[in-house]
């Protein structure tokens, strides 16, 4: 066997070597980055066949109007703790006009958003949650998806989303179109507050709007504020204590194996110190087995 033989072998089984490593690295970033993939929740889409960069015109678009003595938007219910993460949806601002056909306002404003929880199954006129500005296209003749990207935590109950326009503005909540397509959104329950008289209804009727948001993970009832991330496979930081959970014959068994698995966690970098901790405490408290 000559030099160049030997060589050439050489760099062969180098290269296979970088080769063989290279892969290891990437699969090491992948499973990272399933790691620390959130675990986003739809609340609620009733977008239909529209996407978020749709527009319709407004001559050709029918739905409920928003005005400032009728607030309109989807209720929603959650079952476990929920950082809200977007609210979204087809609308449109323009000014109010006077019978002369002047408007009130030189351009329109954006939209608010306002949280209001239900009571006996009608938004509460009397208490506002949150309040949150939508983004805005500033063109009073078209119906686009205007979103807000906020981090709102709330408990497990039934809530609505209201519409409100600012000062000298009027809008559109939109139910269907027909230009440049023909569109209907999907039948949901909508909630429409009037804040003068504080009367409020709930109706079914068709409306686009989307709610988005991350779950977090809840320990019989306790609620660590670790978001319920997805881990490599699918399962998630719950589906894992509910194993232990099933698991365990005592109540120390159950501590000992969220601590083991909460520990293999850090150690992955999946979740930091202080959060193993709150799953921890969580844990301890927990009326289980």
């Amino acid at each position: 066997m000559n030099l160049k033989s030997l060589d050439r072998r050489f760099f062969t089984k180098r290269f296979l070597l970088f080769v063989v490593t290279l892969i290891a690295v990437l699969c090491m970033f992948i499973r990272v980055g399933q790691v620390w993939a959130s675990a986003p929740v739809s609340i609620l889409d009733s977008l239909g066949t529209a996407t978020t960069a749709s527009q319709f015109g407004l001559l050709e678009s029918g739905g409920l109007a928003i005005l400032e003595n009728n607030f309109v938007g989807p209720q929603f219910t959650l079952t476990q703790p929920t950082t809200l993460t977007e609210i979204g949806a087809f609308v449109n601002s323009r000014c109010v006009s006077t019978e002369e056909g002047v408007p009130l306002c030189s351009s329109p404003s954006p939209l608010i958003v306002q949280i209001h929880p239900s009571v006996n199954g009608v938004p509460d006129a009397s208490t506002v949650l949150a309040s949150f500005v939508l983004s805005h296209d500033n063109d009073p003749l078209v119906v686009s998806y205007e979103s807000v990207a906020i981090n709102l935590l709330l408990q497990p109950g039934t809530y609505f989303a209201l519409f409100v326009p600012q000062a000298d503005n009027a809008g559109l909540f939109l139910g269907s179109a027909t230009s440049p397509f023909n569109y209907q959104a999907e039948v949901i329950n909508i909630g429409a507050l009037d804040p003068s008289s504080q009367d409020s209804v709930v109706l079914q009727t068709f409306g686009a709007v989307r709610i988005l948001g991350e779950v977090k993970s809840v320990l019989d009832g306790c609620d660590s504020e670790v978001p319920n991330i997805v881990l490599p496979g699918g399962a998630t930081i719950s589906d894992l204590i509910t194993e232990c959970a099933a698991g365990a014959n005592s109540h120390g068994q159950f501590v000992s194996c969220v601590s083991h698995a909460t520990a293999n966690l850090m150690k992955a970098g999946t979740i930091t110190g202080k959060q193993r901790s709150e799953i921890q405490r969580c844990a301890a408290q927990a009326d289980i087995p």
